[in-house]
């Protein structure tokens, strides 16, 4: 008869006269390291979790579950921010991007050889300030940029208009897009087409 105690990464195994605990093993259950003497052995680590009802469980299979009823805040700790619970919908409300309004082009050439292009727009961002609203006019052709300008934004709506200038670009389509960017770097992008004549 043998009797397990366990003392740190080694178990020994003794005999002893209290007969109360003792449970039977085979011999093939145990790996004897080292021997004392007769009445004493030692067992591995492993044996010794085996003889223990213990598996040897990988350290990334012993993560805990999070208790989602009891814990910080209104719902458990798996539920959120110290189980604030609200912190996913803020999340994706920050992420949102802008609203565009109002986008508007219209061709406004003078009698020469340029191409003048109006845009109007009005955008937002109820969660966040913007910061850029860009305005960029692609030769519908080649899909070259021909021109760009960018406005600086720092509230939560904008509003604006610019002409465009294209130098000698009459004759030619446009294709025209507003961008607007806020400080989380979300954007909405709206483009038209705008025949110059």
């Amino acid at each position: 008869m043998i009797i397990l105690g366990y003392h740190g990464p080694v178990v020994t195994s003794k005999l002893s006269e209290d007969r109360s605990n003792i449970k039977e093993y085979d011999e093939d259950d145990l790996t004897t390291v080292k021997s004392r003497s007769s009445k004493s052995s030692l067992l591995g680590r492993r044996s010794a979790l085996k003889l223990l009802g213990l598996a040897a469980i990988p350290i990334t299979a012993q993560s805990v579950v999070a208790d989602t009823v009891k814990g910080y805040g209104q719902q458990g700790y798996g539920s959120g921010l110290y189980g604030g619970g609200d912190n996913e919908q803020e999340d994706s409300e920050t992420n949102k991007s802008p609203k565009i309004d109002i986008y508007e082009t219209e061709e406004d050439s003078p009698p020469n050889p340029h191409a003048s292009i109006h845009v109007k727009w009005s955008v937002s961002d109820p969660v966040t300030n913007l910061r850029e609203i860009r305005i960029d006019i692609f030769d519908v052709n080649d899909a070259e940029l021909v021109e760009s300008i960018s406005v600086s934004a720092s509230d939560s709506s904008n509003s604006g208009a610019e002409t465009v200038t294209v130098h000698r670009g009459s004759g030619a389509t446009y294709r025209v897009q507003l961008t607007v960017r806020n400080n989380t770097g979300q954007n909405s992008t709206e483009e038209q087409h705008v025949v110059a004549e």
